[in-house]
């Protein structure tokens, strides 16, 4: 049964469609997808026509800076959908070790279809939708055999200087692995990226010493679209390695210590959920500052719905 919500279809939001294992992350991205204008639609389209009009470039740049660009700090930079994390899980048999998590709102969503994932980030977010720990590419050396997620990776060259981020991750993976890249890749770019020399080649993620890398050790494997905001044009692309490296990287990790189990009334899991209600406010106070005239239903429905898809099981509440 699906629910008109304005002018979108969308499933209801009961209990039995939001508790699978198999949570449908399509709806979230598409209530977020409905906050695009159709003026900033026709923009983009203008604009690949080659009317590069100070109106289309306005209407375009502006939704970007009001809109998306508060959006993806608070949900992710991609946008989720259940083709991407099936073909993620798929090709991580030994789980996922994710660079730039952000908010975890991609590790939370493959944890709850039963993919191990060690998500690490240079910051803490406040609105943070599950476990994302502070870390830098020497952490990927932990875990040998992991496949690597890198989702919008930061850019190489800049003008304050240079992030080798993805790089230098990708240097340190070890074993038998994927690589899982969410972003543009050379000559597959956004109209935003067309706007400027630096990206109109490969795009406003990573850069050529990261793709020179990947195409000489690398095989792409798979591709698969996921929904993208207008001006961009990111994908999935699944990479195999060429050869797999057995030489661990000097000062890596040998052994990993085990967590302690905790038990459903232990401090710490009364503290997590102190932790993911102040998370919960953060983002909603967050959202009260994009840009989205007579369509804050469709944020607020967004952000519902992913947070009960990403909700640890045995925290709903009954």
């Amino acid at each position: 049964m699906l629910t008109w919500v304005g002018l979108y279809r969308v499933p209801p939001f009961s209990s039995t469609t939001m508790t699978t294992q198999q949570a449908d992350a399509d709806v979230g991205a598409q209530l977020l997808l409905s906050l695009v204008p159709a003026a900033v639609w026709r923009a983009e389209r203008a604009l690949l026509r080659g009317d590069a009009t100070e109106a289309n470039l306005r209407h375009l740049l502006e939704f970007h800076q009001h809109t998306v660009e508060p959006l993806s700090s608070i949900f992710s930079y991609a946008l989720p959908c259940e083709r991407a994390l099936s073909a993620i899980a798929r090709h991580s048999p030994a789980g996922v070790v994710e660079l730039g998590a952000g908010t975890g709102l991609w590790a939370t969503l493959l944890r709850k279809r039963g993919v191990t994932v060690h998500a690490y980030d240079a910051t803490r977010h406040a609105c943070a939708f599950g476990e994302v720990e502070l870390g830098g590419p020497d952490s990927v050396s932990r875990h040998e055999g992991m496949s690597l997620l890198l989702c919008w990776p930061p850019l190489e060259d800049f003008e304050g200087g240079v992030n080798l981020m993805a790089l230098e991750a990708l240097r340190r993976l070890r074993g038998v692995c994927s690589l899982l890249y969410i972003g543009e890749w050379d000559h597959a770019c956004g109209v935003l990226s067309s706007l400027s020399d630096r990206t109109k080649n490969g795009g406003m993620i990573a850069g050529p010493r990261f793709r020179r890398h990947v195409e000489r050790d690398w095989r792409l494997v798979e591709r698969i679209k996921t929904p993208r905001w207008p001006g961009l044009a990111d994908q999935l692309y699944v990479f195999k390695q060429q050869r797999a490296s057995k030489r661990p990287p000097e000062g890596s990790l040998k052994t990993q210590t085990p967590q302690r189990r905790q038990s459903p009334t232990s401090p710490a899991r009364a503290g997590a959920g102190r932790c993911r209600a102040a998370a919960r406010r953060e983002r909603l106070r967050l959202l009260q500052h994009v840009h989205a005239p007579c369509r804050h239903w469709a944020w607020m429905a967004a952000h519902v719905w992913l947070e009960e898809i990403c909700m640890a099981e045995g925290t709903r509440p009954h």
